[in-house]
């Protein structure tokens, strides 16, 4: 990490006070500066520029990326969610970011996803206007043939016989599903929960913008991502898939999106990435290879699994309308 001094030594007096990221503890930090208590995002670019386009094509970003996603979200005023102001960057090495203190605990409420629900669509539809290329959608790894190839065998002994080959033709068949669609959509791609909490006052703060990716086909990363759940039966919120499909099914902006292949690719992509975590860690990988084999790459099992999905959703949804 660089120097904090060095970098906003001329805003006046610089303190960082503790590490905000576990993973990442030398690269986001609470730092005071003056007295006044911000965020300090930090990372020195690769040396050379193609390693910079090398780490853009595998899903990646730099500070120069996430700092244009703050300056373009800067110039539109958001309904369902806020984010941090941003105070001060170079645009290669540093963001000073607004200090948001907000709950990083995952929202299970049916209302709270309800509210996830319209955030994720209204930040999917803003119309955002970027003076540089964003990244490339990180589901590519999974959706596009070549690379799903290559991602499985990395996966190794992981997958039992044929998995792969069960993998490649579920990408192949869910593409014939679903079309390009007719407009541009953004992910966040990283749509965790500590990155979509709501503040003090209630008010859902989205943050971290490292991976945003301008996409035209697959959508769904951002409401899997938040609402999965390895130790659910369902392996997904029902309520918040449910509030997801009623946003959108009441959005023109979102015409052509066939969620049961959508939310397949989603699924297959975070399953993929959480089996091959666990093999890597030498954990048990049984449960979420049953569910990949026996339900998401059948065909028939995983619609009538989609359908149970829904209707979970929806009488969980009309059990919080009731008791209002």
């Amino acid at each position: 990490m660089i120097d904090p001094v060095e970098m906003l030594g001329h805003f006046g007096e610089v303190e960082v006070v503790s590490p905000l990221h576990p993973s990442r503890p030398r690269e986001v930090a609470l730092v005071r500066v003056n007295g006044e208590a911000y965020v300090l995002k930090s990372k020195a670019p690769p040396k050379g520029t193609l390693k910079q386009w090398r780490l853009r094509l595998s899903g990646h970003a730099d500070i120069a990326h996430e700092a244009r996603v703050y300056q373009a979200l800067a110039q539109h005023k958001t309904v369902h969610f806020r984010t941090p102001r941003l105070i001060a960057t170079d645009a290669r090495y540093f963001l000073l970011l607004e200090y948001v203190p907000s709950s990083s605990g995952r929202l299970d409420d049916s209302v709270a996803l309800q509210q996830v629900a319209r955030a994720i669509v209204e930040f999917q539809t803003l119309p955002l206007v970027f003076n540089a290329p964003l990244l490339r959608h990180t589901l590519l790894r999974y959706t596009n043939l070549y690379n799903v190839t290559r991602y499985l065998n990395k996966l190794g002994g992981a997958l039992p016989p044929g998995v792969a080959r069960d993998c490649l033709r579920c990408v192949i068949r869910s593409h014939r599903q679903q079309h390009p669609l007719p407009r541009v959509f953004f992910v966040h791609n990283d749509l965790n929960p500590g990155n979509l909490a709501p503040d003090a006052e209630g008010q859902l703060v989205l943050l971290d913008f490292a991976s945003v990716a301008r996409v035209r086909r697959w959508i769904f990363s951002d409401v899997v991502d938040y609402g999965f759940n390895g130790k659910s039966d369902w392996w997904i919120s029902p309520s918040l898939i449910t509030a997801y499909l009623a946003e959108i099914a009441s959005n023109e902006a979102f015409s052509g999106v066939e969620p049961a292949p959508q939310l397949r690719i989603a699924l297959l992509a975070k399953l993929l990435h959480m089996i091959r975590f666990r093999h890597w860690k030498r954990r048990s990988t049984e449960r979420p290879v049953a569910f990949l084999t026996n339900t998401l790459l059948a065909d028939d099992a995983y619609a009538a699994w989609f359908d149970a999905l829904i209707r979970q959703g929806e009488a969980e949804l009309a059990m919080v309308s009731s008791a209002a």
